[in-house]
């Protein structure tokens, strides 16, 4: 269903940019599409707006960090520069998540792979766009550069109220925040979404199908994506949203 709907979203732009450069419209734009300078590397697979504030987006990318858009510049500018060599497993960005009642309030996912090798991944927030952080580390790992790293957001804020949050995790379930991402704990009523275990041989002699999955590094894709379906009369009291949305894959 999220190809079927891509590939909808997708031919409803090109439609529309032929209609208009075949001047069936009153009024033509000729459209120039070149490179965005981003000073940054790995794949960008994510773009994240404010819901209501003007030109505050970021981007998110595999494993070149997350950046932060300056409309005064007309440039994207890196907000994990300041990681140091021992914590490079932070540059792989999983998710972004934007406050939508505080334009400043911005929360990031951190973890490049799942592998056994790879440290835990850890939660970044912050209160002024990305410009400084505070961390926390969380028991599990994320897979920025992993498969699946394009199918949406895990990480969102509760648009009522924004002091809960709810994370998707590739391996460990769903999560749940109630002071603002400081602290977390499983919803251990969300199903379990751990991958089996293929029956099939692997093609390593002497390797069993167990061995071969434990030893691969993408090992299914998990909560790929959390959506709120918010009610007004929740916002206005500031409850938490009781509809809620998990996409797994």
């Amino acid at each position: 269903m999220l190809q079927q709907g891509k590939g909808k979203a997708f031919f409803s732009a090109i439609l529309f940019i032929s209609l208009t450069a075949s001047g069936q419209t009153n009024a033509t734009t000729a459209y120039k599409w070149k490179n965005v300078q981003i000073v940054g590397g790995g794949f960008v697979d994510g773009v994240i707006f404010h819901p209501s504030a003007k030109d505050v987006r970021y981007a998110r990318t595999d494993m070149g960090g997350a950046y932060r858009w300056n409309q005064a510049k007309l440039r994207w500018e890196p907000m994990l520069d300041w990681v140091s060599y021992n914590d490079l497993n932070l540059m792989g960005v999983e998710s972004i998540a934007v406050d939508p009642s505080d334009e400043n309030r911005v929360y990031l996912a951190c973890g490049t792979y799942t592998n056994p090798r790879t440290p835990n991944g850890a939660i970044l927030r912050s209160e002024d766009r990305g410009k400084t952080f505070q961390r926390t580390d969380v028991p599990f790992k994320f897979g920025g550069n992993e498969d699946g790293r394009g199918n949406g957001e895990r990480l969102v804020v509760d648009p009522s109220d924004v002091r809960v949050l709810y994370l998707g995790t590739r391996h460990d379930g769903l999560w749940r925040s109630s002071d603002r991402g400081v602290t977390w704990a499983r919803v251990n009523g969300f199903p379990d979404t751990q991958e089996a275990v293929p029956t099939t041989p692997a093609a390593v002699p002497g390797e069993t199908p167990e061995q071969h999955y434990r030893r691969m590094p993408i090992r299914g894709d998990g909560i790929v994506f959390v959506k709120y379906a918010p009610d007004p009369s929740e916002t206005a009291r500031h409850r938490p949203s009781q509809t809620i949305f998990v996409g797994v894959s």
